[in-house]
């Protein structure tokens, strides 16, 4: 099981690479990816970096999903925990999603304003959720730090 993990591994790295290098590859002769109006020429390296953080980020949401639903039947109290967390997540995520904000954004250097609703609430909601677990983290460490200090 080691070795397959770890051919997997040096596959995903290769494949990586190969795309990084298409990104750089790949670029009009201007240099750039696209006109600054947005409009693509056509498949590019960015389109498939992008396509591939896209396949690497559905394999992973389905291997946790998966493997958490395997370790549940060998550990029930872990199960309880993670039922916990699941629960603390969903919370922040609704939270942060009322407290999210509506103000439409200047885009294009001024001239239009982004203005979808949902697409701005869900970037605040993303950023407010990503400060919390930030929060956390370093409470983690500090709160750690400090309980290993004192034994």
């Amino acid at each position: 099981m080691k070795n397959i993990s770890k051919i997997i591994m040096y596959v995903i790295l290769a494949v990586s690479v190969v795309a990084l290098a298409l990104l750089f590859i790949m670029r009009g002769s201007d240099g750039h990816y696209g006109d600054i109006s947005g409009n693509y020429a056509g498949f590019n390296g960015l389109d498939i970096l992008l396509w591939w953080a896209y396949i690497l980020l559905i394999f992973g949401v389905l291997a946790a999903v998966i493997m958490s639903i395997v370790n549940a039947g060998k550990n029930p109290g872990g199960s309880k925990m993670a039922l916990y967390g699941v629960i603390v997540l969903v919370v922040v995520l609704v939270v942060s999603y009322l407290l999210s904000s509506t103000t439409p954004i200047p885009v294009k250097g001024g001239k239009e304003f982004y203005t979808n609703n949902f697409g701005l609430r869900v970037t605040d909601m993303g950023l407010y959720t990503a400060y919390f677990a930030m929060i956390v983290a370093v409470g983690a460490v500090i709160w750690g730090g400090i309980k290993n200090s004192f034994k």
